[in-house]
């Protein structure tokens, strides 16, 4: 929609970017509202923001030609920045991390659906209201993600929370974003950036970090795991298989070379105990026995295997010669598990 900003009274320049302002502006009913001057080829990403008008972005109300420059009209939500709440308090605790990285969270699910990536997810840009609201703004240097494109055709970013792939080496997309996301919990707990302190307390949200901030992103969390990490459950369904195949032990992480090595292991095991069900017995149980083993050899070694990072952290065994010692001993129960499994199907 297209408005006249004659309507709209001027009252205070909010800042500046290169050559483009942001102007807080009242409108003909008294409601204030922010101006802001942006380029041309941002116009369609604003729109889709109109379009969709998302919790956690700010409400776009039209667009107009301002100082022969053109501009978006939008919401303006009185708020301190993230950035100035952790100048202020250092570190923030826990429960209001969680809190603030939910809303977060939620709103790079609809960032995601509409194909928007931010790429510049940091504390300054993002809003907390006196209310708890939490409010992503400055979508300067957003782009729509476009099929068949290697990479992004402007590197762009704030140093520290940009993902590797924002300098060239792909095309960025929601994954880019989580990795900023990761870097901005680490800041919110520890008050440094990942790369100088990385957090080390709760477990859950201390891997939710980890896995947000890997280099690939093929090996990135998904915004349904760290939503599942930070509320304790799903707010936001996958499909049925999709939710199936994560609970699979080897399949949880999405990495093309974890889920092979998990299918090969299935099928070998599955192939093993059909061959051995052809062979006759007197026994009904001993089908059960079969049963068993197959069950220890495949997803009790894949649930104890997956454990090692969560037990590696309550021992203070996740660092060192310790590690080391933690990771040998592991191997040799898996080893014990295998075998044991293995007589259990081979007992007829």
């Amino acid at each position: 929609m297209v408005m006249d900003y004659r309507l709209y009274q001027e009252i205070a320049q909010l800042g500046r970017k290169q050559d483009k302002h942001t102007f807080l502006m009242r409108g003909p009913d008294g409601r204030m509202a922010v101006c802001k001057e942006v380029d041309s080829q941002l116009i369609p990403v604003y729109r889709k923001l109109q379009s969709a008008n998302i919790p956690g972005v700010a409400e776009i109300y039209g667009f107009c030609i301002y100082h022969d420059c053109e501009a978006v009209m939008m919401e303006y939500v009185p708020s301190i920045t993230l950035e100035e709440k952790l100048l202020q308090a250092g570190r923030l605790s826990l429960k209001e991390t969680k809190a603030i990285a939910l809303q977060i969270c939620q709103a790079l699910f609809c960032l995601e659906r509409l194909g928007i990536v931010h790429r510049d997810l940091t504390p300054a840009n993002i809003l907390i209201a006196p209310d708890g609201r939490v409010v992503i703004t400055d979508f300067g240097i957003s782009r729509i993600v476009k099929r068949g494109k290697n990479r992004d055709t402007t590197l762009l970013g704030t140093m520290g929370y940009t993902a590797p792939e924002q300098f060239g080496f792909a095309q960025t997309d929601t994954r880019a974003d989580i990795y900023s996301f990761g870097v901005l919990v680490n800041r919110m707990l520890t008050g440094e950036l990942p790369q100088e302190k990385l957090y080390q307390g709760d477990v859950r949200i201390s891997s939710m970090v980890e896995g947000c901030t890997r280099i690939s992103p093929k090996e990135r969390w998904g915004l349904e795991q760290v939503e599942e990490a930070l509320a304790g459950k799903a707010l936001h369904k996958k499909p049925l298989i999709k939710r199936i195949f994560y609970h699979i032990p080897g399949f949880r992480t999405g990495n093309p070379i974890h889920m092979t090595l998990a299918a090969v292991e299935y099928a070998y095991m599955t192939l093993v105990f059909l061959l051995l069900s052809l062979v006759p017995v007197s026994a009904g149980w001993f089908l059960a026995v079969r049963f068993a083993g197959y069950f220890i050899n495949t997803i009790g070694i894949g649930l104890f295997a997956g454990s090692f990072k969560t037990v590696a952290y309550r021992l203070h065994m996740d660092r060192g010669i310790k590690k080391a010692a933690l990771i040998v001993l592991y191997v040799i129960l898996g080893l014990l598990i295998y075998c044991w499994g293995i007589a259990w199907m081979t007992v007829a």
